[in-house]
Parts: C-alpha cells; sequence; structure tokens
C-alpha cells in the first residue's frame, strides 16, 4: 500500500520521537511505500 505523509507528521516524527511513533514509521516502512507529494518536499526546505 502507498502511504501519503503530510508535513506535519514528518516533522512531527523528528521533533518529538516516542516509541509509539518509531513503531509506527517502522511498520510503515518495512510493509508499505511512502509517497511524499512535491508540496511536502518544498515545505521541508
Amino acid at each position: 500500500m502507498r502511504i501519503m505523509i503530510d508535513t506535519n507528521v514528518l516533522v512531527s516524527t523528528y521533533l518529538f520521537p516516542t516509541r509509539t511513533m518509531q513503531q509506527l514509521v517502522d511498520i510503515i516502512t518495512t510493509h508499505h511505500t511512502i509517497v511524499l507529494p512535491s508540496y511536502v518536499i518544498m515545505n521541508s526546505k
């Protein structure tokens, strides 16, 4: 499954690292494909 991640979610995973968020990221990256729209990439610059 492809999962699109919003800018807020992406930033939150780095600013507020928790065990639950790390588990979620691990599951998503192991079993799914992350999709980052161009506007998310532009917002992160």
